[in-house]
């Protein structure tokens, strides 16, 4: 599933890690924000009780995550109930998360010169 198609409820998708944010909860818990995107879209995700040392992943890592989507404050607000690292299992081409355009850069050359 690509981010621009999850709904509302539990999604499970494949994400580049662009940023973790470690932050503070209310209660004194840690818990981060990270920034998956997939070249359909980006999202900014919580993780309750994780620590930035405690994800298992790192920026410009592709992790498969079950992610919960719900309103909040007027707009689609997620959750990370659980996350991994890829595996050669998942056959993941990284360039499948990375925006790019849609014609292939060779052809774009040819037409400007």
């Amino acid at each position: 599933m690509k981010i621009k198609e999850m709904f509302e409820g539990r999604n499970a998708i494949y994400g580049l890690v662009k940023e973790v944010i470690e932050k503070e909860a209310r209660n004194g818990n840690s818990y981060v924000t990270v920034t998956l995107s997939d070249g359909s879209g980006e999202i900014k995700a919580n993780f309750w009780n994780m620590t930035k040392d405690s994800f298992p992943a790192c920026n410009g890592d592709v992790v498969y995550a079950v992610v919960d989507a719900a309103p909040y404050q007027g707009s689609m607000g997620y959750t990370i109930k659980n996350v991994r690292p890829v595996n050669e299992s998942d056959n993941i081409d990284i360039s499948d998360f990375v925006a790019c355009a849609p014609v292939k850069p060779n052809v774009l050359y040819d037409i400007c010169m």
